[in-house]
């Protein structure tokens, strides 16, 4: 009897799980851009995790009273974020390195 009510459970999450993920990629399909929209829904994805992750990793460190620790991870994740938000600055860097390398 418990092994069939852990098996429904399982289930109804695994039915929950697909409906979420296509729900969530609907935002991307909403025009003839699919590419775009999806980097676009991807990357702002992105920034939100790093964003949090880069503040919880900081209060971390900083209740372990490693300083260090905290700037640097805040520094990390603001570079990543403006990256995800401004995925053109790669672009430019690319070609400033391709023109000093000679390539």
């Amino acid at each position: 009897m418990k092994n069939k009510k852990n098996a429904e459970k399982l289930v109804y999450t695994g039915i929950c799980t697909i409906a979420m993920v296509l729900m969530f990629s609907f935002v991307s399909l909403a025009s003839n851009t699919y590419a775009e929209n999806g980097a676009k829904w991807l990357l702002d994805g992105v920034f939100w995790i790093v964003a949090v992750g880069g503040i919880f990793g900081a209060g971390m460190s900083a209740i372990k009273r490693n300083a260090t620790g905290a700037v640097g991870i805040i520094l990390a994740a603001a570079i990543i974020c403006v990256f995800c938000k401004n995925p053109d600055v790669l672009t430019n860097i690319g070609n400033v390195l391709k023109g000093i390398l000679g390539l």
